[in-house]
């Protein structure tokens, strides 16, 4: 059986980090029923830890921030010198002098390194980190170019077929479906309720939402609108501003952080979720967010600024411009409409979303073509 360890930068512990911790267990998951013995270093609070089968082990305590990093790639080097490794996983934040030297021990190894990036470009993302995003920037163009000496293949969400001259391999996001379970909608009423789960960044874009109910109720729109938004971030002082100014207070609900029951609960009283509406501000066009495949699995009908494979624009979701201009209620509320009147009730209409979305993203089939290149 080969050894497959993933190394992730994601803490664990961040509840604003869960969607994207659940999606890295299920990856492991996957690797292991592909016959890897896998085994995780990640961030967990305030320490490095290993995560292999049920098993949770602390390898060393570390403050948070830049020496955290540094904390888990001196782990890593160490975890290499005493144990034998095939396959090497990375989930990409960016490169330095500690991630190259990191590297550069994989290749002395032999080992077989693969990373996933999970924006492409990311820089512009960075960028909107303020001062420290610049910082990482100028760093990793220094280093990222030592990469193409030592990893094998790249693993994007985009269409790249080349990442800084290494072959790339295309996928979309995938989910654990068991997870996110199939919801139970309640019949449509004269209160629309729109929901949007996330860790509240620029280019998700809910200023656009905003300003389109804004506009709505200025521009004659009667229907209820109800707005809940799960989840925070960067981003949600904005939208505290934007709501009072627009005097939406009545119509917009901040749930902060949910899971489990409570986060099945919203999924099931919502009418329509909200994807990611501007990450044409982080430079990107083409991309498969994984909020986006966990919306269509739970059979939600949604709104997005992309092209989704496999689902059907116009009957499963509402495609808008990748551009900053003020969200259509008006078209919202058209297309709700249009969905319910097909005779269907929303359960059937749920469940129509669901079937679609499970031939799609489901982990053990969006991961195949890693799979296959790991065992070619």
């Amino acid at each position: 059986m080969k050894e497959l360890l993933y190394v992730s930068f994601v803490d664990f512990a961040d509840a604003q980090q869960w969607g994207v911790t659940k999606k890295i267990l299920t990856q492991i998951k996957v690797f292991e029923a592909a016959g890897f013995h896998a085994t995780c270093i990640t961030l967990q609070g305030n320490s490095i830890v290993r995560m292999c089968g049920e098993e949770t082990i602390c390898m060393r305590e570390c403050k948070q921030g830049v020496r955290a990093r540094i904390a888990l790639l001196d782990s890593f080097k160490k975890y290499l010198k005493d144990n034998s490794v095939d396959i090497c996983y990375i989930r990409y934040q960016f490169s330095d002098p500690f991630f190259v030297s990191a590297l550069r021990k994989l290749s002395a190894k032999g080992v077989r390194i693969i990373i996933e990036i999970a924006t492409y470009p990311y820089e512009p993302a960075l960028r909107m980190q303020g001062v420290g995003g610049r910082i990482k920037i100028c760093c990793d163009q220094m280093f990222r170019g030592y990469m193409k000496k030592s990893v094998e293949r790249f693993v994007t969400y985009s269409k790249d077929e080349r990442i800084l001259g290494v072959k790339a391999i295309q996928v979309i996001n995938g989910l654990d479906l068991k997870m996110n379970p199939l919801r139970k909608p309640h019949e449509p009423d004269e209160c629309l309720v729109l929901l949007t789960v996330s860790s509240m960044k620029p280019w998700h874009g809910y200023d656009r939402l905003l300003k389109g109910m804004r506009n709505y109720y200025k521009d004659g729109g009667t229907r209820v609108i109800l707005l809940y938004m799960v989840g925070d971030g960067p981003a949600c002082a904005e939208y505290r501003t934007l709501v009072n100014e627009y005097h939406l207070s009545e119509k917009v609900v901040y749930c902060g952080f949910l899971q489990d029951k409570a986060l099945d609960e919203m999924y099931e009283k919502s009418d329509i979720a909200i994807s990611s509406l501007a990450d044409h501000r982080a430079g990107v066009y083409t991309a498969s967010p994984l909020k986006t495949a966990e919306y269509a699995v739970r059979g939600i009908p949604f709104v997005t600024a992309y092209d989704v494979e496999g689902m059907e624009q116009g009957k499963h979701y509402m495609r808008v411009p990748p551009d900053d201009t003020p969200i259509d209620i008006f078209k919202i509320v058209a297309f709700i409409n249009k969905i319910n009147e097909v005779g269907k009730n929303s359960a059937e209409i749920a469940q129509e979303i669901h079937n679609a979305a499970i031939d799609c993203y489901g982990m053990e089939k969006t991961h195949i073509p890693v799979l296959q290149h790991l065992i070619s």
